[in-house]
Order: structure tokens, then C-alpha cells, then sequence
């Protein structure tokens, strides 16, 4: 289950590919960081059947780009909540260089249809010489090729993918589906894009590097970088409900009980409680989408950063502020994983229930060094 990654991933038996540009391309970011990432995944309980959270990691050259990194996690549910899950895994980076790709070449198409009308007026000009290879060759195409790329379109793009895999494939998603959380760097840029209750957190350390390299000991400061996609949102609510879904909690023994969930108007499914998921095409139909909310922000490479992307086994049970300072205080990336886990646990056991468990801390190292 799940797939790491730290070199650049190959374009072999239908693997994650890279691209016709190849390793030397260059994004339009400030500073390449140095990443280093750890994951624990749990069952939650002896008596569950299965874990239905999955992961994907790629800590550098994702795509065979320096400076690029992709981190998601999944969450399955539902009776193939597990196989949706491993699906988007499967589909989902590799259709995020797809649609990168798709955007290259047609930046290309459209500066080599205005190079032409430009070649073709200076044709006019006997007095203009002719270019050489040195002046417009690869190296140049190559450093410029990601200038033009609209990363948030592409992740978008990429979700919906998945989502069109999954409607077309031989798989019962009707009521089966999977929340997604994708973080994604483009040197110092990180771009989150996410559908469910997996969230995202970032925590920063207050204060920057002293002259010697080090920032000062201090509390992180705890940021969410997502929002949970349940019908607590107003805007969600109001989407689905527009779209015909009869919302309300479950009803056991004619009681009422728990969160608001998505129904149909005269049958009792789906029962959901997030209101944008991967699969779920019954609940599609009353307005849970596969659209993710897409956002970016400039990551300082001067200042301390541990960046958190986990299952609602964690945070449903554990505060923003509780998984950052664990981070905070862990001596490495592992035994930070794997004390947010044990906390995740005992919370769920004092509580008499479970859930599947999964965290991934993606540790923001400063600047990666350049080769000259």
C-alpha cells in the first residue's frame, strides 16, 4: 500500500512518467528546498477488516524536476473505499505531469506560431541574420518551458482525472470514494489541493535563522492550509442542498445522531459526511464534487517548517496545535510520526471507537544547494 519515491520517477509499464523535458528543467521558483518526509499509516483497530488510507511520496525530482515535490494522502470509505483510494494513488501523479506536459505544448504551439509570423517578417528584411543553435537551442526552451504553467489548473485537472477514471471503470463507486490531500512543491512554492476532511497543516517557527544558521527555539505557530469539506461549511451546505440533497443526521431508532450527512430525497444513501470526495458518484448527483479547493503560498527557506498531511483519524481526534507541537518537540521527522500516531490511538481507545490512522510530516530543511 502507498508509494515512495526519492528519485525521479520513470516513464515504464504504465509507472509514473516524466517528461520529454527531462531532469535539467527548471521551474520559475526563488529557492529549491531541502525536504526530508516521514510517514506512519495504522489500521486503528485489531477488529477492522482493512486500512483504507493511502499515500503517495515523491520527496524530490518528481516528474525527473529538480526542486519538485509531491506528497498526498487518501482516505478511502466505503464498502471499495480502499480500492478508490488505491486508484487515485495510481492515477493522480501521474495525470498531474500530464497535465503539466499539456500545458508545456501548448506554450510551445503558441510561441512557435508567433516566432513563425515573426520569422516570416523578418524574411522581408534582407539585412537580418539568420539565428544559430546556440541562440535558440534546447537549453533556452528548457529554462523557459514551466515559465507559463498554471500549477493550481493543473492539479485541478488531475482530481478530475481521477474522478472520470473512476465513473468509467468496472468498480461500484456509488457509494465508495476517497478523500485526497496533495501537496505539491515547485521549489519554494507549495501548492495544497484538497476534497474531504484530510487535512492539511503547516506549522512555522516564529523568529528566523540567527547569523550562525539556526533559528532560535521557539512554539511553531500552527496554520491550516485546507478546510474540511463537511456541511458544518456554510457555502457546502448550500451547494448540495441547491443541487436536491436532503441533509441530515443519521437516524437510529427514529433519534437523530452524530454530524449532518448527504441523502437522497427518498432513499436513505448515501449517508455521506464530506461534501467533495474522489468516487461517490451517487452523491455526485446532489452536489459532493471532485473539484478540489486549490491554494499557494511562498515558503521562507530561512525559517523552520513541518508541514502535515493527515487522515481524519488523526485530526478528528487531535488538535492542530497538539500534531504541531509534537512536531516541534520530536527529535526526528520518524519519531514524530510516530508519536502523532500512538497520541491519535490512545485518543480513539479513550473514547471506545477507531478509524484508520495516517500521517505524513514533510520537514522544510532550509535551501537545497545549488550546483553550479
Amino acid at each position: 500500500m502507498g508509494a515512495v519515491c526519492s528519485r525521479p520517477p520513470l516513464d515504464t509499464n504504465g509507472d509514473i512518467g516524466g517528461t520529454s523535458d527531462g531532469p535539467g528543467d527548471s521551474a520559475p521558483f526563488v529557492e529549491e528546498l531541502q525536504l526530508a518526509s516521514a510517514l506512519e499509516t495504522h489500521l486503528g483497530a485489531f477488529w477492522k477488516s482493512e486500512n483504507q488510507d493511502d499515500y503517495f511520496v515523491c520527496e524530490r525530482e518528481f516528474g525527473g524536476r529538480r526542486g519538485h515535490a509531491l506528497f498526498c494522502v487518501f482516505d478511502g470509505h466505503g464498502t471499495n473505499g480502499k480500492k478508490v483510494a488505491g486508484i487515485a494513488r495510481n492515477k493522480l501523479p501521474q495525470a498531474l505531469l500530464s497535465a503539466i506536459d499539456e500545458q508545456i505544448k501548448s506554450n510551445a504551439d503558441s510561441r512557435s506560431g508567433e516566432s513563425g509570423d515573426a520569422a516570416a517578417a523578418d524574411a522581408k528584411d534582407t539585412s537580418a541574420a539568420p539565428a544559430t543553435s546556440s541562440e535558440t537551442g534546447d537549453v533556452a526552451g528548457k529554462a523557459d518551458s514551466l515559465s507559463g504553467v498554471n500549477f493550481e489548473l493543473a492539479l485541478v485537472s488531475a482530481f478530475l482525472v481521477v474522478q472520470s477514471t473512476l465513473k468509467d471503470s468496472r468498480l461500484d463507486c456509488s457509494c465508495s470514494g476517497a478523500t485526497a490531500s496533495v501537496a505539491y512543491f515547485v521549489g519554494n512554492d507549495l501548492y495544497v489541493a484538497n476534497v474531504g476532511d484530510s487535512r492539511v497543516v503547516l506549522g512555522q517557527a516564529l523568529g528566523s535563522k540567527t547569523r550562525r544558521g539556526r533559528a532560535p527555539a521557539g512554539k511553531y505557530s500552527p496554520m491550516t492550509l485546507t478546510r474540511d469539506h463537511r456541511l458544518s461549511l456554510k457555502d457546502e451546505f448550500e451547494r448540495c442542498q441547491n443541487a436536491g440533497a436532503r441533509i441530515q443526521p443519521k437516524k437510529i431508532h427514529g433519534v437523530f445522531v452524530g454530524e449532518k450527512r448527504l441523502w437522497l430525497k427518498d432513499l436513505e444513501v448515501p449517508g455521506l459526511v464530506v461534501t467533495r470526495s474522489l468516487g461517490d458518484t451517487l452523491a455526485a448527483t446532489i452536489g459532493c464534487s471532485a473539484v478540489p479547493e486549490v491554494t499557494r503560498r511562498r515558503i521562507n527557506a530561512n525559517a523552520r517548517h513541518h508541514l502535515i498531511l493527515a487522515s481524519d483519524g488523526v485530526w478528528d481526534v487531535l488538535s492542530n496545535e497538539e500534531v504541531v507541537d509534537t512536531c516541534s518537540s520530536a527529535a526526528t521527522p520518524e519519531s514524530a510520526v510516530a508519536a502523532i500516531r500512538d497520541a491519535s490511538l490512545d485518543r480513539w481507545e479513550q473514547n471506545a471507537m477507531s478509524d484508520n490512522i495516517t500521517v505524513l510530516l514533510v520537514k522544510v530543511l532550509g535551501a537545497a544547494a545549488r550546483d553550479e
